[in-house]
């Protein structure tokens, strides 16, 4: 069954601020979408077609992917629109593609009418498609996450349809636990964790010594150990995982704690059960 989401509207009404929302949250919750929903640094410039935040909200059981675009039409320089989906943990766990979340944003082409941001919206099912793209800097990407687990990864941004499909194929591949606790955006300016909300994964237009300065405990995906244990990952994420990674992950991953830093023994957990050999854990 499609899953139906809640959704909000964040623009500039003399200050930023909610527009409208079908979903009424406590002060606090509300707050953290506002900052969530502004613009993720100073001097970003999105593209036309804006840029993707996703993140926890924490202790609702709910989960918000957001697309920003930049409101020039507005007097104040840096206004931006945000639409964001509001989605229940348990509908999240159900999704095989984030390809029906991404279709549902809808920018505002003039004046917000409220009424259209005041209902939940459905979620059209949409198949999992194999992911297509660079494979030596998706690998990269895919194994800084995993193998560097407590530090917020870094990547240099690219064309932003190529890396908003492989940020939605990596979360769409992580067991539902992982999933509802994983933040990114697709292009930031600062660090967003230091909002209250860790980001793991954030997409900069310049991984440079300037830049990185400016978000603490990072690493460039680049500066990252491969980790061969982890390329199950990238067969899986190409459509030709005859071992069934992500299968395994979903069943497994469900009593595991540890977030990100899981991953790696889970896929050696997996290695070891495919060949019977004893796992080599750090």
């Amino acid at each position: 069954m499609a899953p139906i989401v809640h959704q909000a509207l964040h623009g500039y009404s003399d200050g930023h601020r909610l527009i409208a929302s079908s979903l009424s949250l406590s002060n606090a919750h509300a707050r953290t979408m506002v900052v969530m929903s502004d613009l993720s640094g100073p001097g970003v410039k999105p593209d036309s077609t804006g840029y993707l935040t996703g993140y926890p909200l924490e202790g609702t059981g709910k989960y918000v992917l957001a697309r920003t675009w930049a409101a020039p039409e507005m007097q104040r320089p840096g206004c931006v629109w945000t639409h964001s989906l509001i989605i229940d943990n348990a509908d999240l766990a159900t999704l095989q593609s984030a390809d029906g979340l991404r279709s549902a944003f809808r920018r505002p082409t003039g004046p917000p009418q409220k009424s259209e941001y005041n209902e939940p919206v459905l979620i059209q099912s949409e198949s999992r498609l194999p992911f297509f793209a660079s494979r030596d800097r998706a690998w990269k990407i895919v194994n800084s996450l995993y193998a560097a687990p407590e530090q917020i990864i870094l990547v240099d941004a690219s064309e932003a349809e190529e890396d908003e499909q492989l940020i939605a194929a990596i979360w769409m591949q992580q067991w539902p636990r992982l999933r509802r606790a994983f933040g990114f955006c697709s292009l930031a300016g600062i660090d967003r964790s230091g909002k209250g909300i860790a980001l793991d994964l954030q997409f900069v237009r310049s991984a440079d010594r300037h830049v990185r300065a400016k978000f603490p405990n990072s690493v460039t995906a680049s500066d990252v150990l491969m980790e061969p244990d982890l390329e199950p990952l990238m067969a899986d994420l190409e459509g030709h995982d005859g071992a069934r990674i992500r299968e395994f992950l979903r069943k497994t991953g469900g009593d595991v704690e540890g977030g990100r830093r899981a991953m790696l023994p889970l896929c050696q957990l997996h290695a070891a059960l495919i060949t019977k050999q004893r796992p080599d854990f750090p």
